[in-house]
């Protein structure tokens, strides 16, 4: 029976693939065998989720070797093991990689003291040795610092569909932000909450009228009666022209 090894939080941090680049997986390593191994970190697979599966639909052995750049490699070196081979494997959009940099940024708090790009990610001197802030994972992923902020807001107030439809590439940042502001409910205007105020206020004064049209009809009336009957009636009419 086929080694089967268990997938690491690590390997989530990058998205699924979708049914049509799986299907096409699955031919490449039927016509061409497994031309990658996996690469585990604490004997649980933090890349090649998608080849191990594809070798169990092929009843084929998949091969995947232990991280070990040293001695106790780190949950953080790990991390960069993986960032590096996503974004030299990968044909991510945009928008893809604005929401990779988000997911690396949120998975744990921390500050790098060196960084990662694409033209260093093979150079272990310069390596992060931490978990990138959203504005470091944004340039480890070569986007801009707002399509990780899109991303972010994504993760944190958009559905689970939209979040699918992000990572998978068929919605762009740009879209899902104008479907999370559309989804927001929107705050009366100046000039509304004003209208409202007025209404409430002649509402009360008419109130205050009829009390007094019901008193000077049931009692005698006094000048200060009539006064304030006057002056609420002038209220009125002036909160109505306005």
């Amino acid at each position: 029976m086929p080694t089967y090894y268990q997938i690491h939080t690590l390997a989530e941090l990058f998205p699924e693939m979708t049914e049509d680049q799986f299907s096409a997986l699955v031919s490449d390593i039927q016509a061409n065998g497994q031309q990658e191994p996996g690469l585990l970190f604490q004997n649980k697979l933090i890349d090649g989720r998608h080849r191990q599966k594809a070798c169990q639909l092929l009843g084929i052995e998949f091969v995947a070797h232990e991280y070990k750049p040293n001695e106790s490699p780190t949950h953080d070196e790990a991390l960069n093991a993986i960032v590096s081979r996503n974004l030299l494997r990968r044909h991510m959009t945009t928008s893809e990689r604005g929401y990779m940099a988000a997911k690396i940024a949120s998975a744990k708090q921390g500050r790098p003291t060196r960084k990662l790009d694409c033209n260093t990610i093979n150079d272990p001197e310069k390596q992060i040795v931490g978990i990138p802030t959203i504005i470091q994972a944004a340039e480890i992923c070569g986007v801009s610092v707002d399509s990780a902020k899109i991303a972010k807001a994504v993760i944190q107030h958009g559905s689970e569909q939209l979040n699918l439809d992000v990572q998978q590439g068929r919605k762009s940042l740009n879209q899902a932000e104008k479907e999370l502001k559309q989804q927001r409910p929107r705050k009366p205007s100046k000039i509304t909450r004003n209208a409202s105020k007025t209404t409430s206020v002649t509402s009360t004064l008419n109130l205050i009228s009829k009390l007094l049209i019901s008193l000077h009809t049931h009692t005698h009336t006094t000048p200060q009666l009539q006064h304030l009957a006057k002056t609420t009636q002038q209220l009125i009419n002036d909160l109505n022209q306005n």
